[in-house]
């Protein structure tokens, strides 16, 4: 029996919500009615109100506002977080919704805030209109309501119906799901580095894995960042970053400001390779004729031209990069194909332009996070040598990134947890170098977070005396972050080890989201304070 979440401005469609919800349960399921209104009260009683929605997102809610466009406004930040956070905790697997303009303005907001695969309907009276700026790149069914949402009446009930029974089915389907058995990898692809690009996927793929090959279109890399999002991909192959050419020169298949943030916001392994941002697709509109003289063009067809990117542009391309690299939390690695970015830009070839690469190389080296790898390739894009260096790398990430999740199966918090909750820590998880001879911890100081020794060795001082050694994978200090106690020894790197940390603030959010972990952690710490009183 799954519960779905019906959301709604119940100030105007309370009548209508209440008529899915009872349609949800009467078709076995459980329904939780969630006020997202903005206006007067509303006209039943929710299981969640527009107040307790706005403590879930964790943004107050102010007791009256200036108008009804901030009104509106206010819930377009609260009711994504929150629908966002009764997912992350499991206590919704669908949502449904019905509306008008500002009724389905809220809830596929909201509904955008959740990963691919979770299921949403919405049933909208405004899907004659341009229905992108309500769907974005996430897979929401819409309901065409075909009249407009104003009461119920013998139109809207079946089509209510057929709605509702909708989001069951497929929550059902959702929850009896079998994902594939090989785990995913995303590649941007383009046909200026598709030779690479196939060689690096035959490699990935022979290794097990499931290739999904994204267009660097514009829309397709929006397509990429969304699913990235939503934790169904192992790693990312991102050998055309095409797209930043044209958010940066102008051009018309730009994905946007926010390309390459999914992988590093949501540590996933990743290969960075700055491929085919040599070009953009240039529009043809009069006011950007006077600025592209003087510039290098290609014709790909009768209706297709691309144009080279210039020093100024690249160093600007390599900047804005580097800072999405920046953010990563994962496994990341930056290959540089020095002499040809695209099937255009190698030595003999139209777009071939050194000082206009060696701007792109230095930006990159220049603004790159120094403990991020960065390795330049005597190669172009699609040879041999350099696709397989670029597989090698992705490979070897993924196996860290797993790594990392075995590591953290051998706390005894973290025991049985599900890939999905292994996945959540990752993400908090800040990564620390420390040389030989530095303290990781030291005796007596009070415990706020806890460690995992990624790479390199370490030894256990108690008193100033070595009592143990640890390896690669080995966790510590776990039992002061939960007690906020001293630290009873020290840990000293004796090599260069990677460390992981995760402090107490981060650990109390996932107690607080998770209340069965939360139980779990009470009672393991009962179990070692009584152990202790034995011993």
């Amino acid at each position: 029996m799954a519960t779905i979440a019906v959301l709604g401005t119940l100030d105007t469609k309370a009548a209508e919500h209440q008529f899915v919800a009872d349609c949800i349960q009467q078709l076995g399921h459980q329904s939780l009615l969630i006020d997202v209104g903005t206006g007067a009260p509303p006209r039943l009683i929710p299981d969640l109100s527009r107040e307790s929605v706005a403590e879930l997102a964790g943004v107050p809610l102010p007791e009256a506002f200036p108008d009804r466009s901030s009104a509106v406004a206010a819930m377009l930040e609260i009711a994504p977080r929150a629908l966002h956070e009764l997912v992350a905790t499991e206590r919704i697997q669908g949502v449904i919704s019905v509306g008008g303009e500002c009724g389905t303005t809220i809830a596929t907001a909201a509904m955008r805030a959740l990963p691919l695969g979770f299921p949403k309907v919405m049933v909208s009276s405004l899907p004659n209109r341009d229905t992108s700026r309500f769907v974005g790149f996430k897979d929401i069914i819409l309901f065409p309501s075909v009249a407009d949402v104003c009461g119920l009446n013998r139109l809207l009930r079946p089509i209510l119906t057929q709605a509702a029974g909708a989001i069951c089915g497929i929550a059902e389907f959702a929850a009896n799901m079998q994902l594939g058995e090989k785990p995913l990898v995303l590649a941007s692809a383009s046909p200026h580095c598709s030779l690479g690009q196939e060689r690096a996927i035959s490699i990935i793929e022979g290794a097990g894995y499931e290739v999904l090959r994204i267009p660097s279109n514009g829309a397709g890399g929006q397509s990429l960042e969304s699913i990235l999002e939503s934790n169904l991909a192992a790693g990312v192959l991102d050998m055309s970053l095409q797209e930043w050419a044209e958010e940066v020169g102008g051009g018309t298949q730009s994905a946007g400001p926010r390309r390459l943030e999914a992988a590093a916001v949501y540590g996933v392994p990743a290969v960075i390779v700055p491929g085919c941002t040599d070009l953009l697709h240039p529009k043809d509109d009069p006011a950007d004729t006077s600025k592209q003289r003087g510039r290098t063009f290609h014709k790909l067809s009768n209706k297709e031209r691309v144009m080279r990117t210039s020093a100024a542009e690249a160093a600007i391309i390599g900047e804005r990069i580097a800072e999405k690299i920046n953010l990563s939390t994962g496994p990341v690695s930056v290959l540089i194909p020095t002499r040809g970015l695209s099937s255009l830009s190698s030595p003999g070839k139209p777009f071939h332009d050194p000082e206009a690469d060696r701007a792109l190389f230095k930006s990159l080296h220049d603004h790159l996070r120094k403990d991020i790898s960065l390795r330049e390739l005597k190669a172009t894009i699609n040879d041999t040598p350099f696709a397989d260096a670029c597989a090698r790398a992705l490979l070897g990430n993924i196996k860290a990134k797993q790594r990392d999740h075995e590591n953290l199966k051998k706390v005894e918090f973290f025991e049985a947890e599900p890939e999905s909750f292994l996945r959540e820590i990752a993400r908090m998880l800040d990564t620390q170098v420390f040389l030989p001879g530095d303290f990781i911890i030291r005796q007596d100081e009070v415990g706020d977070c806890m460690y995992f020794l990624a790479s390199g060795t370490a030894e256990v001082l108690v008193n100033g005396q070595r009592v143990a050694k640890l390896g690669a994978g080995a966790p510590f200090g776990e039992m002061a972050l939960v007690s906020g106690e001293r630290r009873n020894a020290s840990i000293r790197a004796t090599e260069y080890c990677d460390v992981h940390r995760l402090g107490k603030e981060d650990f109390d959010l996932l107690r607080t989201k998770h209340p069965a972990f939360d139980a779990k952690v009470r009672t393991i710490v009962k179990q070692r304070i009584m152990s202790s009183l034995h011993t």
